[in-house]
């Protein structure tokens, strides 16, 4: 919980890691949205789960993740 803390994190929700590596492991924008759609709950209007995506050097991935206006924490 105490890292959760210092990252900014709900300690409360469950977390998903979402990472690609220099082979490319596909679409991890499209995928990033996917789950955060996923991660929430409509019925309740609240999130049910925080993603975690590791961008790496890959700065426009970043640009682009940090433009979505997100239901969900996203770190």
């Amino acid at each position: 919980d105490e890292l959760r803390k210092e990252l900014g994190m709900d300690v409360e929700l469950p977390a998903v890691l979402l990472m690609g590596g220099g082979e490319g492991m596909g679409p991890i924008e499209a995928t990033a949205r996917a789950l955060g759609d996923a991660l929430y709950n409509e019925s309740l209007g609240e999130p049910v789960g925080q993603l975690i995506v590791v961008c790496g050097r890959n700065q426009k991935l970043l640009s682009r993740l940090k433009a979505i206006t997100w239901k969900i924490p996203v770190q």
